[in-house]
C-alpha cells in the first residue's frame, strides 16, 4: 500500500506541475491576446492620428493658398490705389500696403476742412 500512496502522490504532483504549466502557458497567451489586442489598438489610434494631422496639414495648405491669392489681391488693389498718387508724386517706387495707408493718411489730415466735408459728403452720395 506504501508503494501506491507513493506511485498516487507522484502522479498527483506530475498532474499539477502540468496543471500549472498550462495555467502559465493560458495566461501567457492570454497576455499576448491582451497585448495584440493593444498593439492593434495602438495602430489603429496611429492611423486616426496620421489621417488626423494629414487633414489639418491640408487645411493648412488650403488656407495658406488662399491668404497666398487674397495677399496677392490685396497687393494688386493697393498697387493699383497707390500708384495714380506715386506716379502724380513722381515716385516709381513700389509701395506698401502700410505706405499706402500712410500717403491715405496725411492726403486727409492735410486736406482743408471743406475739401473734408466734400470727401465725405461725395462718399455718403455714392451707393
Amino acid at each position: 500500500p506504501l508503494k501506491y500512496v507513493q506511485r498516487y502522490e507522484h502522479i498527483e504532483r506530475e498532474a499539477r506541475k502540468k496543471a500549472l504549466a498550462v495555467n502559465e502557458t493560458l495566461k501567457q497567451q492570454g497576455q499576448m491576446a491582451k497585448l495584440e489586442k493593444l498593439e492593434a489598438k495602438m495602430e489603429q489610434m496611429d492611423v486616426e492620428q496620421r489621417t488626423y494631422y494629414e487633414n489639418i496639414s491640408g487645411q493648412f495648405d488650403a488656407i495658406n493658398r488662399r491668404l497666398v491669392s487674397l495677399t496677392f489681391a490685396l497687393e494688386q488693389v493697393v498697387d493699383v490705389h497707390a500708384g495714380g498718387s506715386a506716379r502724380r508724386a513722381g515716385s516709381c517706387a513700389e509701395l506698401s500696403a502700410g505706405d499706402s495707408f500712410q500717403i491715405r493718411q496725411k492726403r486727409r489730415q492735410s486736406a482743408l476742412p471743406s475739401q473734408r466735408f466734400r470727401v465725405a459728403d461725395a462718399k455718403a452720395e455714392d451707393p
